[in-house]
């Protein structure tokens, strides 16, 4: 198997069922990735989205936690709710968008 590129090793994340899960690294995790979409009015920015399967958000329950390794080698935690109308879904596809 080709190795994989380490410009697409800096899109991934990991998704927890809760935030002590994420920092201990739990085994039991799923992953998603990033993608931005450059902003046509606003010069250099982009939005970015995380994205993952939808059966993966399905499971992990009502507050998905990423964990984001960072350039230092370390991580940070993004907390999100699926109440708070952040997430999207296509019904017709396998896409959660966060």
């Amino acid at each position: 198997m080709p190795r994989i590129n380490e410009f697409l090793k800096k899109t991934v994340f990991y998704i927890y069922v809760s935030e002590e899960e994420a920092i201990t690294a739990s085994p039991i995790s799923a992953t998603g990735l990033f993608f931005g979409v450059p902003l046509e009015k606003v010069k250099d920015q982009s939005a970015v989205y995380a994205i993952s399967n939808k059966h993966v958000i399905d499971k992990v329950g009502k507050t998905p936690t990423l964990r984001i390794n960072t350039k230092d080698g370390g991580f940070d935690i993004v907390k999100t709710e699926k109440a708070n109308g952040n997430f999207t879904h296509w019904e017709a596809t396998w896409l959660y968008v966060i």
